[in-house]
């Protein structure tokens, strides 16, 4: 029985979020008679899930300080991953320096080559490329520039393939650090559109829960509260709707910055209509009592989150973060907006400002959108053949 071993790790504290749901989801579509898989981690926030949807997925934690840290000598990234006697080595990257050059060495080797990268971020921009003269006239050769990006480079090559959730991600890596476009690929998640659906009984159910009138407009954003979903951005432009009464802002979600955030919050006009919902198990209640999905971010891959808001018939207003083009038809779906606070609130008052006909066209051109190219059931079906994990049969119509 072939052995996958999967690392995931954090830099920092944090919950569950949408790459979590799509590893997820790749487990629930795994035949286990056919492969083990070990997940290992720093944090878990990973065996209740796997206990609760009866997966065999052994989770064990890094005994020794976490891949990605640069001072940890490639021989003990060696032998701990020889400890746990993989065929095959997944690097799960959230972002793309959680893993670096060593991490991917000691797994190639471990392996025999048999090793992959899932890519769900995109890749920051690498620095110019310049270099100094000496003596004032003869030219450096800028030796620190490739010092910094070549090793991120050879990481694409060691792997087998290069798995990424959206081509603006495959082209970051391909075009900025000279990944090999032959094991890079994409492969787009999706949502369980079963399950992610709009419901006219819920939204009137759940609103009446709320005190919060049919009338009235909900702009919502389910994120982790952490520097780069930039939900300071989203309050900002929220505050400057404070005209606008009948407008109910939702935060759907947790993280380090809450108390920032909240603090932020209170200082609006509009602050008793915003509203701090924490950490939800069940995000698509709050989603169907909704109107507008606001994504305020700084950079994203491909966002779950937006295709779950998108499946449920929400119109989004979404910062122009990769994946977003690829998924939003500006103006026809949703609108796609500039990373500031202005354009976020711009974007929301063109949504709120839709006659009931074109916004009832919109949220359904949205969902239109997901059930053409974002379903769960093929996309991780078609990520776990890029891995070589037998899946189960797609499930009956």
């Amino acid at each position: 029985m072939r052995h996958y071993v999967f690392l995931r790790v954090f830099k920092k504290k944090c919950g569950w979020g949408g790459f979590e749901k799509m590893l997820l989801d790749y487990f629930e579509r795994t035949d286990y008679s056919k492969v083990r898989i070990t997940f290992v981690t720093n944090l878990d926030i990973h065996s209740e899930r796997f206990r609760q949807k009866g997966l065999p997925v052994e989770v064990k934690l890094f005994p020794l300080d976490n891949p990605g840290n640069p001072y940890m000598p490639l021989r003990d990234r060696y032998h701990f991953l020889k400890s746990l006697k993989p065929d095959v080595v997944v690097l799960a990257q959230g972002a793309f320096v959680d893993f670096i050059l060593p991490d991917f060495l000691a797994a190639f080797m471990v392996s025999r080559g048999r090793l992959y990268s899932l890519e769900v971020l995109g890749a920051p921009e690498p620095p110019v490329r310049s270099s100094r003269k000496f003596l004032g006239f003869i030219p450096g050769m800028g030796l620190w520039w490739y010092k910094r990006v070549l090793p991120c480079g050879l990481k694409g090559w060691l792997c087998r393939y290069n798995i990424c959730n959206s081509h603006d991600v495959r082209n970051r890596l391909i075009d900025w650090y000279g990944y090999p476009k032959h094991k890079t690929v994409t492969i787009y998640h999706g949502v369980d559109l079963t399950a992610f659906t709009p419901d006219s009984e819920a939204k009137a159910r759940l609103r009446e829960q709320w005190g919060i009138g049919a009338a009235n407009k909900v702009i919502i954003s389910t994120a982790r509260f952490s520097p780069e979903k930039c939900i300071d951005r989203l309050i900002d432009a929220f505050g400057e709707l404070s005209d606008f009464t009948g407008v109910w802002l939702f935060l759907v979600g947790d993280g380090p910055l809450k108390n920032d955030l909240e603090k932020l919050a209170a200082q609006k006009r509009n602050a008793g209509r915003i509203v701090f919902a924490g950490f939800q198990e069940r995000v698509v209640d709050f989603l169907r009592m909704s109107d507008i999905f606001a994504l305020p971010s700084d950079i994203e891959g491909l966002s779950n989150a937006m295709m779950e808001a998108m499946a449920v018939g929400l119109i989004p207003v979404v910062t122009d973060v990769p994946g977003a083009g690829e998924t939003i038809r500006n103006g026809v779906d949703g609108f796609i907006v500039e990373r500031t606070s202005v354009a976020v609130c711009a974007g929301l008052k063109k949504a709120l400002a839709l006659p009931e006909g074109e916004a009832l066209k919109m949220s359904s051109e949205a969902r239109g959108s997901i059930q053409k190219k974002f379903n769960v059931e093929n996309g991780a079906r078609e990520a776990l053949r890029a891995l070589g994990i037998p899946h189960l049969p797609m499930p009956a119509m």
